[in-house]
């Protein structure tokens, strides 16, 4: 029997109907009419006083959008960006806004300080726990409770320090 008799070696009708065809052509993906209106609706670039405006007014979406600049390699973006660097420093603007928050550092510093100084006492502590049924009970205002902590942490910082320094001095 020769290897053409075999029905697997054989041609068959059935065969003939599984060819490959050429691709069909693809459908558009995209509406063009569509496609027209997202270019058309494409954001334009704010100036760079919209820009400072927007984040002046609290605009999150501007802040955003200035973010996205700040961040941008595009030299049309950074050029906008440098612009407006340079026109604050000539202001004065930054060096205003640093000297306020030096002023703002300073008292910050100051009320630290005085509230570690004056809740970290033990001898206060325990004042404030006497002090505190005091008030509650009406045996004493509030205002003057508070008054007599301060003048004793004031006495006993003195007593502390025990340096007594011209306020003059010290400029």
């Amino acid at each position: 029997m020769e290897l053409q008799e075999h029905f697997e070696n054989q041609k068959h009708e059935w065969e003939l109907a599984l060819q490959v065809n050429a691709p069909a052509e693809e459908p558009v993906q995209v509406n063009p009419k569509a496609l027209e209106r997202m270019i058309a609706k494409r954001q334009k670039l704010l100036s760079l006083q919209e820009y400072v405006d927007g984040i002046l007014k609290g605009d999150i979406v501007i802040l955003s959008k200035a973010i996205t600049l700040v961040e941008s390699s595009l030299p049309e973006y950074q050029k906008m960006v440098t612009e407006h660097v340079e026109n604050i420093r000539k202001s004065g603007y930054l060096a205003k806004k640093r000297a306020k928050q030096d002023v703002q550092t300073m008292f910050d510093s100051i009320e630290q300080t005085l509230r570690s100084d004056f809740y970290e006492n033990s001898l206060i502590k325990d004042m404030i726990t006497l002090t505190e049924n005091n008030v509650r009970e009406k045996r004493v205002s509030a205002y003057i409770a508070a008054q007599n902590l301060l003048e004793a942490n004031f006495n006993i910082l003195k007593k502390k320090k025990n340096t007594n320094i011209d306020f003059i001095q010290l400029f």
